[in-house]
């Protein structure tokens, strides 16, 4: 993580292995990263498919590929210095582009390395902070959201296929169709306190995501972040940024607290990936 000047945010970002995965003996296969820049912060959290034998790399390089493509289309655009967001339409355009960009770049890694391009295949969720608001964008399943005078609200919906567990990936072929397969949102407010970005092994101890219908007698995700789980972590945050703890105590803290700050988390077996900032100023 980089910046030019104080932030107006303080972050918190790691993954950690899941049970399931450790009883393997398979790496994570989960990576974020967050770039915070003067008037500007990218975040991004990538979710490897875990039947796919590269997708720790996959996972990693689209990671690095994201927060580069996407603070250049920052600069490029001037959105922090401007007095409105970009469009719905004019995101959606250059988030699409960027995206399908980043997964021609990842298929020069699969022909260098001679891999399968499938086997690198990851979800990815990208969030840029700016002064008028949030922009997000993602390919895939994951959660993400934002803290506002409101409440808690969710920043996207996940894509989850027809099949259980069924989800898309950055390889995935869906490039003729990116308004059905990707999602896209920008939240123009200035009054956001917090972000979240999370890997679905996160999802059971962050998100309300299945709950029962005692009227209709099925389950339902009504995509809520779950407040109790944000609420005693976020005071921690100007704490940190007054004892001047550097970014990479925070995330150590932060990767620990994944293992074990809820029984949720103890369980989980798959990796689990989480990204929280704060805004402090």
């Amino acid at each position: 993580m980089s910046k030019k000047e104080a932030a107006t945010w303080l972050f918190a970002f790691a993954s950690a292995l899941g049970n399931g995965h450790k009883e393997e003996g398979l790496p994570c296969q989960d990576a974020c990263d967050v770039l915070q820049e003067e008037g500007y912060a990218v975040a991004v959290v990538c979710d490897g498919a875990g039947s796919c034998a590269h997708s720790d790399e996959g996972a990693k390089r689209v990671t690095e590929l994201a927060i580069e493509r996407f603070a250049k289309d920052v600069e490029n655009t001037a959105w922090h210095k401007k007095e409105r967001l970009p469009t719905p339409d004019e995101w959606r355009e250059i988030a699409c582009a960027s995206l399908e960009l980043i997964s021609k770049d990842l298929r020069e890694l699969a022909e260098e390395k001679q891999y399968e391009y499938k086997s690198l295949s990851c979800t990815v969720i990208v969030c840029i902070v700016l002064p008028k608001g949030l922009l997000f964008a993602h390919i895939g399943d994951g959660r993400a959201g934002y803290l506002c005078e409101e409440g808690w609200r969710a920043g996207i919906r996940p894509f989850h296929g027809e099949e259980a567990n069924a989800t898309l990936f950055i390889t995935s072929n869906i490039w003729a169709h990116t308004s059905e397969y990707i999602g896209c949102e920008v939240v123009e407010r200035e009054d956001i306190a917090a972000i979240c970005l999370m890997s679905d092994g996160c999802e059971k101890a962050a998100y309300e995501c299945n709950l029962y219908d005692e009227v209709e007698k099925t389950y339902y995700d009504p995509n809520r972040p779950f407040a109790p789980f944000f609420a005693p972590n976020l005071p921690m945050f100007a704490q940190m940024h007054s004892a001047e703890i550097p970014q990479e105590e925070i995330n150590a803290l932060w990767e620990q607290f994944l293992h074990t700050g809820s029984n949720a988390l103890k369980i989980e077996s798959d990796d689990k990936t989480m990204i929280l900032g704060v805004k402090i100023g």
